[in-house]
């Protein structure tokens, strides 16, 4: 697919759709079972990061979550904190750099570099997955940036009044239909939903 718009902005989801999702997630899975065949001992942190996963999808802030967890596992919430860095940050991130999606990142450097304003809006952190990738859009936000989850559109609406546009300057970019698209359907916004895989995504001109 060629990406040819005319729209001021494009707005881009991050996790599955400026890189591949599926051999990240296979990655982390191994990293995991081998985690847990020799650091049984350990086995809570996997714990710790599948609860905390759970509130942050109920919208829980991240202080509140450490700090329910700190108490449910009867551990300091720094060590906690530490926990979720290092799981669903820090081990990621290799991944993310190796199964970025060149094309669709080259696409939107250059699609920049002509003027068109450039936006990534995730559910999750972005700040250093974007270091992952190499790639500095013109302005990014987190679900804790605009007080809410996708499909709910009050993220995007958020997004609009503060970089001064409307939801026909835009198309939104993601990868699942359940949260992006119908999140920028609920906007009113144009979008493009990609493939989970590798064949069929943006190509360079």
């Amino acid at each position: 697919m060629i990406l040819n718009t005319g729209h001021k902005a494009i707005i881009a989801d991050l996790d599955g759709t400026l890189y591949f999702q599926l051999p990240v997630r296979l990655s982390m899975l191994c990293a995991i079972v081998l985690f847990c065949l020799t650091k049984p001992h350990k086995i809570k942190e996997i714990q710790i990061v599948r609860s905390y996963r759970k509130k942050y999808e109920k919208g829980m802030e991240h202080h509140d979550r450490c700090l329910v967890l700190s108490k449910d596992y009867n551990m300091d919430v720094m060590r906690v904190e530490n926990i979720i860095q290092k799981w669903m940050i820090d081990n990621p991130l290799r991944s993310v750099h190796k199964y970025r999606d060149k094309n669709l990142l080259l696409l939107l450097e250059e699609m920049k570099n002509k003027g068109t304003k450039i936006i990534v809006y995730s559910d999750y952190p972005v700040t250093e997955k974007l270091k992952a990738l190499n790639f500095t859009p013109d302005v990014a936000y987190s679900a804790d940036d605009v007080g809410c989850l996708k499909p709910s559109p009050e993220g995007l609406l958020y997004i609009l009044k503060e970089n001064g546009l409307t939801a026909a300057d835009c198309l939104f970019i993601g990868d699942k239909y359940e949260k992006d698209g119908k999140c920028a359907e609920n906007a009113g916004m144009e979008y493009i939903i990609l493939p989970q895989g590798k064949y069929g995504r943006m190509k360079k001109p």
